[in-house]
């Protein structure tokens, strides 16, 4: 085949792209002769052959809606959390959330996905209508990540007049989260500008100096509700302990509200990126 021959990717966009011609029945007839080629090979041949055109039999397997075609080019002796989510995902999505559960509590190692598989176990909960499990799981979700969203919804889901207290406990909750970053994020984003003010004061050398897409947004949400905590997060970014240096774009705005020259923390800064101000 072509394919096997393809170092390059060329044609990686293949099966879409043939996938009209083929038809159901053409891509059923592919689908077999792969398949066919994949069981006689064994050993290196057989690894080479998964690696180079083992790919083809879960899009052919996609473009004909079959999960369980999909499910069968998955290896059981090498599951991953990711291997799992993308079929967990497509058993929600067809319908089968029951046996998508399986495959997201599945024991594999851990991965950098866990928040998908996360927020795929809260779906296959809604869609089996497994209400109360749901409840815990956005609020799992909000404990681990501050995630806005599933708070919302979280606080939604509760009895009336229970909402008000939930929610002054979760955003106490976020003041001693242990990335003080994530936390001022949250906050100023749901938005709860005192708490966010506050937790500048309090948290002030937990605050990462480099997080500039999220310190400087903070300062400009603050400048008129708290201009101290404002004032708070420009210093940090300004006297912080920058691994690499920060470009113009950055330093500019700083040192045109004079925060590059104030002393006590505008000389060290000037000393690093050689800041000249009037």
């Amino acid at each position: 085949m072509l394919v096997e021959g393809d170092g390059y990717g060329v044609f990686d966009d293949l099966p879409e792209a043939a996938s009209p011609a083929l038809g159901h029945e053409g891509r059923a007839a592919l689908r077999g002769m792969l398949l066919e080629r994949q069981a006689a090979k064994t050993g290196n041949d057989r690894r080479q052959f998964d690696y180079k055109v083992g790919w083809l039999l879960p899009k052919l397997a996609d473009l004909d809606g079959d999960v369980d075609a999909y499910i069968a080019t998955v290896d059981p002796d090498r599951r991953t959390p990711v291997l799992n989510a993308q079929v967990a995902a497509r058993l929600i999505a067809h319908g089968r959330a029951a046996e998508a559960l399986d495959w997201i509590d599945a024991p594999v190692e851990r991965s950098h996905n866990e928040r998908e598989l996360a927020d795929l176990k809260l779906r296959a909960f809604e869609a089996l209508g497994r209400r109360d499990d749901a409840q815990v799981q956005r609020k799992a979700i909000f404990d681990r990540w501050l995630d806005g969203q599933a708070l919302r919804e979280w606080l939604r889901a509760l009895p009336d007049f229970e909402d008000v207290a939930a929610e002054r406990q979760a955003l106490d909750q976020a003041m001693t989260y242990d990335r003080a970053t994530s936390a001022l994020a949250f906050l100023i984003a749901w938005p709860d500008l005192k708490r966010a003010g506050k937790l500048t004061r309090e948290r002030f050398e937990e605050l990462e100096a480099r997080a500039y897409d999220i310190l400087r947004p903070a300062a400009e949400a603050l400048s008129q509700a708290d201009p101290g905590g404002a004032t708070l997060l420009y210093r940090r970014l300004v006297t912080g302990d920058w691994r690499t240096r920060p470009g113009e774009f950055e330093i500019l705005p700083l040192c045109r509200a004079g925060l590059c020259s104030r002393d006590g923390f505008g000389r060290p800064y000037r000393r690093r990126c050689r800041c000249r101000t009037a």
